[in-house]
C-alpha cells in the first residue's frame, strides 16, 4: 500500500511528501529502504525523530525511527512479497511507532 510521507528536511526546513510503500503494523508502520539509508527522506526522519504518514485517507503520527532487518520485519509483509521482497534486493527497513492519539479523519 502506497503511503505519503511527510517530513521536513534536515538542513533546509522544507517540508517535503514523499510517496513510499508502508505496511501498518500494530505499533506503527514498517517502510522498505528500498534505496538504502541515505535516502533524503530516510535521513530527515531519522534526524527529526519521526514524521507524519498518511495511509488510507488517516494521518498518523509517527516516531523512533529504527532501522531493521528483513528477518524482523518479514511478518509485516502479505505472504507473495514475502518471497518478492528477497529476490529484488532490499535487506533493510524502517520501524515507526505510532504516537498516542495520532489517528485523525482528513477531511
Amino acid at each position: 500500500m502506497i503511503a505519503v510521507i511527510h517530513h521536513q528536511g534536515r538542513r533546509s526546513g522544507r517540508a517535503y511528501a514523499t510517496p513510499l510503500a508502508a505496511r501498518k503494523t500494530k505499533e506503527g508502520f514498517v517502510i522498505p529502504l528500498t534505496f538504502g539509508k541515505q535516502a533524503d527522506w530516510f535521513r530527515n526522519v531519522h534526524a527529526a525523530g519521526g514524521c507524519t504518514i498518511q495511509w488510507k485517507g488517516k494521518t498518523y503520527q509517527v516516531t523512533e525511527p529504527v532501522v531493521v532487518d528483513w528477518k524482523s520485519a518479514r511478518a509485516s509483509f502479505y505472504p507473495a512479497e514475502r518471497i518478492l521482497v528477497p529476490l529484488i534486493g532490499i535487506e533493510h527497513f524502517v520501524r515507526l511507532r505510532q504516537a498516542p492519539s495520532s489517528v485523525s479523519e482528513l477531511a
